[in-house]
């Protein structure tokens, strides 16, 4: 089988080499930051990831490799080079393709324009076509129309990617038939469904319509929570009873909305967008989405500013706690952490079930564990859905929080019965004593 090439080995380029790798090809990665290379060396990821950890112990110095730079491999003969680095937004929100540009730079030692080139990373509708296609024509000085070229979306979960990229349908957008005919070739070997749509175009709109379109269903939940809060009612309680058996409609649960996707792929979506075709519809969903931070900074300041509240302590610091991740980009909880200290509120105690302490005690005080994390506390935030928090008593939360203590659980996580000792406000009635 021909060898792989992958650049960028963080979440999306890892999963893909170490399951390509065990599904027969030779994978050689390449990143420049070194914590990454260092935990392969040790045969580990430098994330939280189902299986992961096992699946690179297998393949590692076998069937995949890791450096720096293609400098090291530059012997080999490639079949395929996969781009799959990072696509960050700007603080105005405008897609940031530099690194993009810097992959295109690091094939140059292997690349000679025999091989198929895949953009993996995410972007907006048209960038392959018109910055990917004219990098790689210049750097070999060949006719585009004959370069092999393809986009095919990466749209696995966080948590459960290792089995999903076996599972899932992989879209090919070719720049011609040769380029689909070649990304075809190579991801049968991992994936049995393949679907081919008619341009580069196509395939980048797809991921972006699947990761809007969940932007919107949640904002659809959260506006729904809102507007039965105006009428007096836990829209939590009212969403779940809609939802009870019903079999058509499933209203999303309110919550909290991030993480690296869904917190700049609207805005990636809108970019390329005409005017007047729907921007501002995907646009106020994402907003009412990121006004949920504020929501909650606003309950807690105004638990702070009752004198008997003084400590408080957030957990749940990853973006999500269901499927299992450590991941911290695009995380709701650092944005309500800085929120908070931009209002002067600095000692915060810190906690997740996955993220080490060292790794938190950028952010804050960081606990060493659950106790320590929970002692004395009289304001606990809970930010995510982590399985682990179902396991925690009202007996065992009595024993450790101060006796007045309050507690916020966003997701609704903690079920203690109608005897319960302890004040827990939900995203459901956070705001049914105030005029919204």
């Amino acid at each position: 089988m021909k060898n792989v090439a992958v650049v960028g080995l963080g979440f999306v380029g890892l999963t893909l080499s170490v399951v390509a790798a065990k599904k027969g090809y030779s994978v050689y990665g390449i990143d420049t930051n070194e914590k990454i290379l260092k935990q392969l060396v040790k045969g580990k990821a430098h994330f939280y990831e189902k299986d992961i950890d096992a699946a690179i112990q297998t393949v590692k110095g076998k069937s995949f490799y890791a450096d720096k730079s293609f400098d090291t491999f530059d012997h080999l003969n490639f079949g395929y080079i996969i781009i799959t680095v990072g696509t960050p937004i700007s603080d105005d929100k405008k897609l940031n393709l530099n690194y993009i540009l810097s992959a295109l730079d690091a094939i140059k030692p292997i690349y000679d324009g025999t091989q198929l080139i895949i953009l993996r990373s995410t972007v907006s509708v048209g960038t392959t076509r018109k910055v990917v296609l004219p990098h790689l024509s210049k750097m070999i000085s060949k006719n585009p129309e004959s370069i092999l070229l393809a986009f095919c979306p990466e749209r696995t979960i966080e948590g459960n990617a290792i089995n999903e990229l076996s599972e899932l349908p992989q879209i090919i957008g070719g720049l011609n038939k040769n380029s689909a005919d070649y990304a075809e070739e190579f991801f049968r070997k991992i994936t049995p469904t393949i679907l081919n749509v008619e341009s580069l175009e196509a395939a980048e709109l797809v991921k972006l319509f699947n990761n809007t379109y969940r932007d919107i269903e949640f904002s659809t939940g959260n506006y729904f929570n809102r507007i039965a809060q105006s009428f007096g009612i836990n829209g939590v309680s009212l969403i779940k009873t809609a939802n009870y058996l019903y079999p058509r409609s499933k209203i999303a649960l309110p919550g909290l909305v991030g993480g690296p996707c869904l917190e700049k792929d609207s805005y990636i979506l809108v970019h390329e967008m005409p005017e007047n075709k729907g921007k501002d519809f995907v646009l106020g969903a994402r907003k009412h989405n990121e006004s949920i931070d504020s929501q909650i900074c606003e309950w807690i300041i105004d638990k702070l500013n009752d004198n008997k509240f003084r400590s408080i302590g957030i957990t749940g610091m990853a973006f999500k706690g269901t499927p299992d991740t450590s991941d911290l980009r695009g995380s709701p909880s650092l944005n309500i952490v800085n929120k908070l200290k931009n209002f002067g509120i600095e000692k915060i105690r810190l906690h997740d079930y996955l993220i080490s302490p060292e790794e938190l005690k950028t952010y804050g005080d960081a606990a060493e564990s659950l106790d320590s994390f929970l002692e004395n506390l009289d304001i606990l935030v809970i930010l995510t859905n982590n399985r682990r928090y179902k396991t925690l008593t009202s007996n065992f939360l009595k024993g450790k929080l101060k006796n007045s203590s309050v507690i916020l659980d966003a997701w609704g996580v903690l079920d203690f019965g109608l005897d319960n000792p302890i004040e827990i406000t939900t995203l459901g009635d956070m705001f049914l004593k105030k005029n919204i």
